[in-house]
């Protein structure tokens, strides 16, 4: 009996040094720091978007001990309402002639004529109070500020969806209701497998829209098409489509950044792990003929476009 009350004894000292130490370490930390702790852990306790305790335990190490790794960067621009990071995508050796800049309520698209097509699209997850979203629209819109002018009715019977590339639902949370009608302008699309929209590339989307504000505060996404030559078209000279897709998440913590970046074919099914299509910026860049991050100085901008990150967050 002695053993046994010394053994729960032993335990309940365990915990509590724990905890102490826990305490401690969290008092020791900037303000700053406390704040997004306190933000993880509300998650956490309210199930906010379904994070999970590995989740935090994780991001616990990642962010406050593994992130020294991390670049710093101070004074980052955030351009257009913070919905950019550290520039806009430019052209690089970009093959499909001019990228017309188009600035949207909570977005940012860079649109191609010559593919009728938008080849990225820019927006922030987070770092607001969430919206209860409104309905989805019904239907899609030509953008009369391109020289293409897509009608939806280009996709029609086509096999292939109208994808967004700025999503409805991080729009619709983050940004409003205005956000979530212009998303569904045609600049905003692109022609994406059902398969692939309805499964793995919605499974993204709603990730970075619920689950990493709720655990990091906010993230930023430059995500769009990667094209190969000769060049599918929906019927005669209609709009390009792609092979496959490009995702850019960044993040950033006490002055430190770090990225993930994936490349993702339209034959991906639900069922496919992300793990698989990680990829470094630089490669998604010699790809899609892009530079991104301009803005940030060499000596972050280089091992942020380098790195593999080692896992999908």
């Amino acid at each position: 009996m002695s053993r046994r009350l010394l053994g729960r004894a032993g335990w309940g000292w365990l915990v509590v040094a724990v905890v102490g130490m826990a305490m401690g370490w969290f008092f020791a930390q900037s303000d700053e720091r406390r704040r997004e702790i306190r933000h993880l852990s509300t998650s956490l306790a309210e199930r906010r978007a379904k994070v999970e305790l590995t989740e935090v335990l994780r991001d616990l190490w990642t962010l406050y001990v593994a992130a020294a790794d991390y670049p710093v960067a101070r004074r980052v621009v955030l351009g257009l309402e913070r919905l950019l990071v550290a520039g806009e995508p430019r052209p690089d050796g970009f093959p499909y002639g001019p990228v017309q800049v188009l600035r949207n309520p909570g977005y940012v698209v860079g649109y191609s004529d010559a593919l009728r097509s938008p080849v990225w699209a820019a927006y922030r997850a987070g770092g607001a109070e969430p919206q209860r979203p409104g309905p989805r629209p019904e239907r899609f819109s030509v953008d009369l500020r391109t020289t293409a002018r897509v009608q939806p009715a280009d996709y029609s019977r086509s096999g292939y969806d109208r994808g967004h590339l700025a999503p409805n639902l991080a729009l619709a949370l983050w940004h409003g209701d205005e956000a979530q009608r212009q998303s569904f302008l045609m600049s905003n699309v692109v022609p994406q497998r059902p398969t692939l929209n309805a499964g793995l590339w919605r499974r993204m989307e709603e990730r970075m829209a619920r689950n990493y504000p709720a655990r990091f505060e906010e993230v930023w996404v430059i995500c769009g098409p990667v094209y190969t030559e000769p060049l599918a078209r929906l019927g005669s000279g209609g709009v390009a489509i792609p092979d496959s897709f490009f995702l850019i998440v960044l993040d950033e913590t006490d002055d430190r950044w770090r990225a993930q970046a994936f490349v993702v074919p339209q034959d991906a099914v639900g069922t496919d792990a992300w793990a698989s299509f990680r990829t470094s910026i630089d490669a998604i860049e010699r790809r899609v003929g892009l530079d991104f991050l301009s803005a940030l100085p060499d000596n972050v901008e280089e091992p942020l476009e380098a790195a593999v990150a080692a896992r999908r967050w």
